[in-house]
């Protein structure tokens, strides 16, 4: 069964492409999903070697397994889209408990739409909890779908699921209808899309995420500081009984200018 999606598979893959593939997955029933698959994907087995030893894990994969940031789809039974929706500012556990709330004062949530729209004709005459309890009867062979995508900046991420949305669409999906899909200042239907030969990097316009800003800056920085080293050991073997801190962030500076050029 199909439930994880990792966003590199589909960077360098066109919308056709990507709804291709989404069409012909297995998804997970809801009545599948566990909690701990909404913490991590491809969690690592304790292996062991024929000593009986525990094999390493790889430390460096770890980080990227947690199920963080992204977007999630919600199916109908029959694999039409139902709800696409957005993990930023929580983690996808937190997203999708709210999505389920079992209360009619939220009603953006995805059961609280499925009451209020989708089960609104069948469920006219239960109110209140009533109408949450027997939706939770209903929707065991909904499907799920998680698009992982930690590495993606907010505003890719809120691109994406406008891309899935429209991608997606159909008559009884539960989105808001005014969350058009925009490249460069220009709305793209759900037809631009499928005839479109831009791949998904291009389309989100995927910038470096503010870690590896970060990173980089951190890495200029050690570099700068490492060069004043050179620099003040320099001068102290030609003669310099002491080199001030004035005279090292003048260093500093000048390297730091160097570096970002």
């Amino acid at each position: 069964m199909d439930l994880h999606i990792n966003i590199n598979a589909w960077l360098d893959k066109t919308p056709a492409q990507i709804r291709e593939h989404i069409k012909g997955l297995e998804l997970l029933p809801l009545s599948e999903l566990k909690f701990l698959d909404l913490l991590a994907r491809d969690l690592p087995e304790t292996k062991t070697t024929p000593s009986g030893e525990n094999a390493d894990v790889d430390q460096d994969d770890l980080p990227d397994k947690a199920m963080r940031h992204g977007v999630y789809v919600f199916f109908d039974d029959k694999g039409e889209c139902l709800f696409v929706g957005k993990s930023t500012a929580a983690h996808f556990a937190q997203t999708l408990g709210w999505n389920f709330a079992m209360s009619p004062t939220h009603k953006s949530s995805f059961i609280g739409k499925l009451v209020k729209h989708y089960f609104k004709e069948e469920f006219a005459e239960a109110k209140g909890y009533a109408e949450y309890v027997r939706a939770v009867g209903k929707i065991g062979g909904f499907g799920c779908l998680l698009i992982a995508a930690n590495q993606l900046n907010m505003e890719a991420i809120d691109k994406l699921e406008k891309l899935l949305i429209k991608l997606l669409h159909n008559p009884d999906i539960l989105n808001e209808r005014d969350k058009n899909f925009k490249f460069k200042g220009s709305r793209l239907s759900q037809n631009a899309l499928m005839n479109s030969e831009l791949v998904l990097r291009e389309l989100l316009v995927i910038r470096i995420p503010k870690e590896a800003e970060k990173a980089a800056e951190k890495e200029t920085e050690q570099g700068a500081k490492k060069e004043v080293k050179k620099v003040a050991k320099k001068v102290t073997k030609k003669g310099a009984k002491k080199v001030t801190k004035k005279e090292v962030k003048k260093v500093a500076k000048k390297v730091t200018k160097k570096e970002a050029g």
